[in-house]
């Protein structure tokens, strides 16, 4: 009889790393019927305690007064965590996080105690949002109470997209509000949710009509599902334009601090230079862009003798002028 043996090459490396594991118990542990649960358990004394601090709550709803009012994205963190911090102070945390199921009560507990503790704490809660949202943002939430109230909330403007990230700094980044509560609030709500590498990608969406930003954002978003690795850059934009038959402006304002003509950047005539024209002796652009140079060059075309033209036109290249500052080129080249 012969047997087979399945036999697994080990390297020097391997076995190592073998060793430390096993040395460590850092292998992998038997499935056993033990669940972790994020249960909170609650006897009658912690519930009475609870329900004095919530009572205490609802009798002085002026603890939510300076709280962020809740009117858009642009204030939506700072209101988060503004409210998540009373919510941890009165003891609300783990119930607007679990809801009903994330309590545990002993035996020491009465239907009627936990009834009126989960009704307290939907009541706060709901006070909370009352109290600290725009009335347009409760409309929008829905006839709501308490946890759902707020989770509707936090699920509308808990998403960020780009479209959203270009409206916000169009209106505060390069508006004329320029007030340290603005700037405040453009770093705690705005910038730490924008990717840096998305920041090219956004000045060029800003420079286009609104109207296009969501079918670019779209576009980006199918792109990504092949490549994930993709970037909201500014030539991606451009790609983007072009597919879907946007015309690409000329000029472009970088969130406001930096402007630039495309059509300029890449024109010669727009270009300039510090040296000295060997054609006209003048300072401030090269020959090739000299409109003397190219005026004498028009009216040759129209009837002069080329040859003689260019005897002359070399004669006064080379002309060597006493007054002319010194550039540090000969004057055979055509770049001052």
């Amino acid at each position: 009889m012969s047997t087979t043996v399945m036999q697994q090459k080990l390297s020097k490396d391997d076995t190592d790393r073998f060793v430390t594991t096993l040395q460590h118990n850092e292998y992998p542990q038997v499935n056993t019927m033990t669940t972790t649960s994020n249960q909170q358990k609650l006897s009658k004394d912690v519930i009475d305690g609870y329900v004095t601090t919530l009572q205490q709550v609802m009798s002085n709803l002026e603890v939510f007064g300076d709280v962020t009012t809740l009117d858009g994205h642009f204030t939506f963190e700072s209101w988060k965590q503004e409210l998540t911090f009373l919510f941890k102070v009165y003891n609300l945390d783990h119930f607007v996080t679990y809801g009903v199921d994330g309590f545990e009560f002993d035996e020491s507990t009465t239907v009627a105690h936990q009834r009126r503790l989960i009704s307290l704490m939907e009541n706060v809660v709901n006070a909370a949002v009352h109290t600290t949202v725009s009335a347009e943002i409760k409309k929008e939430a829905g006839l709501l109470f308490g946890r759902d109230r707020y989770l509707a909330v936090v699920s509308l403007y808990g998403e960020f997209s780009l479209t959203i990230a270009a409206q916000l700094l169009q209106k505060h980044a390069t508006g004329s509000d320029k007030s340290y509560e603005t700037m405040c609030q453009l770093f705690t709500n705005l910038f730490p949710k924008i990717n840096s590498a998305d920041l090219g990608g956004l000045s060029a969406m800003m420079n286009l009509p609104d109207n296009h930003w969501a079918s670019i954002e779209t576009a980006h978003r199918t792109k990504c599902l092949t490549n994930p690795a993709t970037k909201f850059t500014f030539e991606q934009v451009r790609t983007y334009c072009r597919g879907l038959s946007i015309p690409w402006p000329s000029s472009f304002s970088f969130f406001g601090l930096l402007n630039y003509n495309e059509s300029a950047l890449y024109s010669s005539s727009s270009r300039t230079h510090s040296g000295f024209c060997n054609y006209c002796r003048k300072k401030g652009h090269i020959i090739e862009d000299c409109r003397k140079r190219k005026a004498r060059q028009a009216r040759d075309s129209n009837g002069f003798s080329s040859n003689s033209n260019h005897k002359s036109e070399s004669a006064q290249f080379a002309t060597s002028d006493p007054q002319a500052p010194s550039t540090g080129v000969s004057s055979t080249d055509y770049f001052c």
